[in-house]
């Protein structure tokens, strides 16, 4: 199998900036000479810099991960030639697969100058150690994709003023990147989108309990799952794994879409209603949504329609009037969570009905290896009659 390692042949090597016809942005220019970071003098956090993506061709790949490391901003009135402060960033290697639309991640936080506008920045992507600046891989093609990162040195303009010293709210500044084709060419182009980057986004934060729940007044909802420390308190584990589905409050189908990442590769998963108590599924509560594999990258993708043929929670699900909670150990009582509804879990398929793709019981009980639900959900199934 092929894949494509873009060695960086000097540390500053992307990204930002030119959308064409996006105000703000400047033409490529040379890189800069920076100052070196200025000590801090105060431990508070009043800048933070969160990566996403805009989907536009990263559904292409399998994976496409970044190693980012280290940005720079610059103060306004400042020259192009000074004016400029560069900050390391611990090697970050993301996948842009698992920051799609508002999903950002955190990716440095830290102390700048208070009181201070900073009018551009650049953010540096390169190879360290054994990490390569980019690496990627299309679906379904042992071909090496052509990704081009055009004139690695480009800048974005973007305003934003850090708080006074004292101040509790940090700037949250979105990064936001994008993969697009070049027309019909085999050729892709990293580079920033320039109107959903800047610190007054809307966004939300992968690995911090992104938001679930209905968006907007619309039938539409969002749920995060995460893998969870099912030896200590059930709290979610930092870089775990997680997925986030996109579903219908209401239908004559249960419509969804699901994208989990950081799995086990090469490995089947169930994505089930699990109906209170063990192991899953009582009366006629409880139900396989989907079935898939995992991908090298350790990505996933599973949509519906399905035909459920039940509300979420049924009434033979113990949540259906009273809450439910964390599972625990199988056979003690649960944590509670603050309101009712339906557990959705992304299991492995040799722990679910034995491993037959149909609806059944959990068969055996290994959560590490799991995603939970980051909140309990609701669902009306318009042409089943709720008894």
């Amino acid at each position: 199998m092929k894949r494509l390692i873009v060695a960086a042949t000097t540390i500053l090597a992307l990204v930002t900036a030119l959308a064409v016809g996006c105000a703000g942005v400047e033409s490529p220019i040379s890189a800069p000479t920076p100052s070196p970071a200025p000590t801090a003098t105060g431990n508070e956090v009043n800048f933070r810099l969160l990566i996403s993506d805009e989907v536009i061709a990263i559904e292409d790949f399998e994976y496409f991960k970044i190693n980012i490391t280290k940005f720079g901003v610059h103060q306004s009135g400042g020259g192009d030639s000074d004016g400029w402060v560069e900050y390391d960033i611990e090697d970050k290697q993301i996948d842009l697969l698992y920051v799609p639309g508002l999903d950002a991640l955190e990716v440095w936080s830290g102390h700048l100058d208070p009181e201070t506008t900073y009018d551009k920045m650049f953010i540096y992507v390169g190879a360290s150690h054994d990490t390569p600046a980019i690496d990627a891989k299309l679906n379904n093609s042992d071909e090496e994709p052509n990704v081009k990162l055009p004139s690695n040195k480009l800048h974005i303009n973007k305003p934003f003023t850090t708080p006074p010293e004292g101040n509790e709210d940090p700037v949250n500044f979105v990064y936001d990147l994008t993969v697009v084709r070049a027309g019909k060419s085999s050729q892709y182009i990293l580079k920033p989108q320039v109107n959903e980057s800047g610190a007054d986004k809307e966004f939300n934060e992968v690995g911090k309990g992104g938001k679930s729940g209905q968006a907007g007044k619309s039938n539409i909802a969002h749920l995060y799952l995460y893998q969870k420390d099912a030896e200590g308190d059930w709290s979610v584990v930092e870089g775990g794994a997680w997925g986030k589905m996109k579903y219908n409050l209401s239908g004559l189908t249960f419509d969804f879409v699901f994208n989990g990442h950081r799995l086990e590769p090469n490995t089947d998963y169930s994505l089930i209603y699990y109906a209170d108590p063990w192991p899953g599924v009582n009366g006629d509560a409880g139900a396989l949504i989907a079935s898939g594999t995992s991908n090298e990258g350790g990505n996933i993708h599973l949509e519906g329609p399905v035909d459920l043929n039940m509300d979420l929670p049924h009434p033979d699900d113990a949540n259906y009037e009273s809450p439910g909670g964390d599972p625990g150990t199988p056979g003690e009582a649960p944590e509670p969570f603050p309101f009712g509804g339906a557990k959705i879990w992304l299991v492995l398929s040799d722990d679910y009905n034995n491993g037959d793709p149909s609806t059944g019981p959990m068969t055996d009980w290994r959560p590490e290896k799991y995603l939970f639900e980051a909140q309990l959900i609701n669902y009306d199934d318009t042409d089943w009659p709720t008894p």
